[in-house]
């Protein structure tokens, strides 16, 4: 028993490449508050909160990574399945035959996985004895809901009985997030664990009823890492929303990048056909670049102004499968900042 789960550990965990395997390594890194994101706000580079810098004299080198995109399983209405962490149920790697015919496609059992479906019914039982018993109330560990509830206009307190009338919203989701984590998964991709659904192919097809595609029916996604990270490969220096940044006397050499350009799932659009209906069914992406998991970048400038770059050199790139580039300056498709007395760009 011992060796058949240390088996399963090394297959989850281990890193033959002994180097990092996450979207994205930097050298340097100057954005705004938190991560760096896409442009939701519309705020635009006017409104960059790092400004008034300066990289002088700044040496960027031997920079290797191996970065690693991990296919997902979302509800239609975007809900992610995730473990404890927030960390992707990495059903590419769960599928006895990795999505090579959906029909035959059955759950290949690892510690990890059976551990976050045995705790996800634990979830349950724990929400009916101590919040509500109930079937349209869950914890968000579950993220299948009776919505039939809703459409006949019945209350959930109304249909089942209330264990503890004294918790607020906020004890509940406390509750959820002290035992549970961010644990979230579907009563769809819990039968197919089970074995109760024939194969993959019965989570991926499209519900008849209306209700039930919201949040029963579940597609693949794909751009990401483990931890739903934007894929983005090596990076020497990245300046994200940034306004009045002074690059002198720098330099950027022997960046590499071993990664394969994505997986082969993800690599292009395709899609499968499902014997049982004839639908279609097509993983979706991110918005993540193409290939960017394999991608080695010396200098990126995102969404910025007055950047000057005086005395900087690039070399030695190296991707084993994807693009290597030395500068790459992008834009803000999102721009408002005309209207706010935006002033200047990238200059060299």
């Amino acid at each position: 028993a011992d060796a058949a789960l240390l088996r399963d550990a090394r297959a989850l965990f281990a890193n033959a490449a002994r180097v990092t395997d996450g979207s994205v390594v930097y050298g340097v890194l100057l954005s705004q508050l938190g991560l760096p994101h896409a442009d939701q706000e519309f705020r635009g580079a006017a409104f960059a909160e790092a400004r008034r810098l300066a990289l002088h004299d700044v040496h960027v080198h031997d920079l290797r990574a191996q970065p690693l995109e991990v296919p997902s399983i979302e509800a239609n209405d975007g809900t992610r399945a995730q473990g404890v962490a927030r960390d992707v149920f990495r059903v590419f790697d769960v599928a006895n035959d990795e999505f090579r015919a959906l029909e035959g496609a059955r759950y290949r059992s690892d510690v990890l996985h059976d551990a976050y479906v045995a705790l996800w019914q634990l979830s349950n039982t724990y929400y009916n004895a101590r919040v509500l018993d109930s079937t349209c109330g869950n914890f968000a560990s579950n993220t299948t809901l009776d919505y039939s509830a809703y459409i006949h206009a019945r209350a959930c307190a109304a249909t089942g009985t209330v264990r503890d009338a004294a918790l607020s919203g906020r004890d509940v989701t406390l509750l959820q997030k002290r035992y549970f984590g961010g644990l979230a998964l579907t009563q769809a991709l819990v039968d197919w664990v089970a074995g109760d659904v024939a194969s993959l192919a019965d989570v991926l097809r499209t519900p008849a009823d209306a209700l039930a595609r919201r949040n029963v029916n579940m597609r693949v996604r794909c751009g990401h890492d483990t931890m739903f990270h934007d894929m983005q490969g090596v990076i020497g220096i990245k300046l994200f929303e940034v306004d009045d940044v002074s690059v002198r006397d720098t330099r950027v050499e022997r960046l590499e990048n071993t990664a394969d350009a994505g997986v082969w799932l993800c690599a292009k659009p395709q899609s499968y056909e499902l014997v049982a209906n004839g639908e279609r069914v097509m993983p979706v992406d991110t918005g993540a670049r193409s290939r960017a998991s394999a991608a080695v970048v010396g200098v990126e400038v995102v969404r910025s102004q007055r950047v000057a770059f005086d005395n900087v050199d690039v070399v030695a790139l190296r991707s084993a499968e994807g693009d290597a580039t030395g500068v790459r300056v992008v834009g803000d498709a999102n721009d408002r900042s005309a209207n706010v007395g935006a002033r200047g760009g990238v200059r060299f």
